[in-house]
């Protein structure tokens, strides 16, 4: 059984991945970490040395990769579904999750983690809207390409692992 978390940076897909992990006792895999273990440099540092079109292709390759393992939750990186066919990959391979947040839950959440990611780093909560302004609307096409959507402004990862379960058994 393999699950794709997609969604927005921010939105909670390593956090309720953690916790579904846990849950349904299948491995959990954070792609970037995955990237990072599997190149020896950090997600910013090839964005920063490589750029994003390097990135994204590694990103690929990666994702190739882990599907090839049998079971696994894998929370994606926000821009993974929306590049070189990366969302039909992942619903051919297995169920694909988009954990749906409003803007205002995005911003508030990348304004208190900017430092952390690299297309954020050193920008203000407006540059950060418009940010997300910009991205989301070009990326959500993708991520409603999942199988299951949950909608949700719950801010807890218990209880968003906990909508994800509910609803991967009613529609698996």
């Amino acid at each position: 059984m393999k699950i794709f978390l997609t969604g927005f940076m921010g939105c909670g897909k390593t956090s309720a991945g953690k916790i579904l992990s846990k849950k349904i006792n299948i491995p959990f895999i954070d792609l970037d970490q995955y990237i990072e273990n599997t190149t020896n440099l950090s997600v910013s540092r090839i964005f920063l040395q490589q750029g994003e079109s390097r990135f994204r292709e590694t990103e690929r390759s990666v994702l190739e990769k882990i599907i090839s393992i049998e079971n696994g939750i894998i929370a994606t990186g926000g821009g993974t579904p929306c590049y070189q066919n990366n969302m039909e990959l992942m619903n051919t391979a297995g169920t694909t999750i988009y954990i749906k947040r409003s803007i205002s839950f995005l911003l508030e959440k990348l304004a208190e983690d900017n430092k952390n990611r690299p297309l954020l780093k050193g920008k203000t909560k407006p540059q950060i809207l418009n940010y997300i302004n910009e991205i989301l609307p070009a990326r959500e096409p993708y991520y409603l390409m999942s199988k299951i959507i949950i909608d949700t402004e719950e801010s807890n990862a218990e209880k968003i692992a906990g909508l994800i379960y509910q609803q991967f058994l009613i529609n698996p």
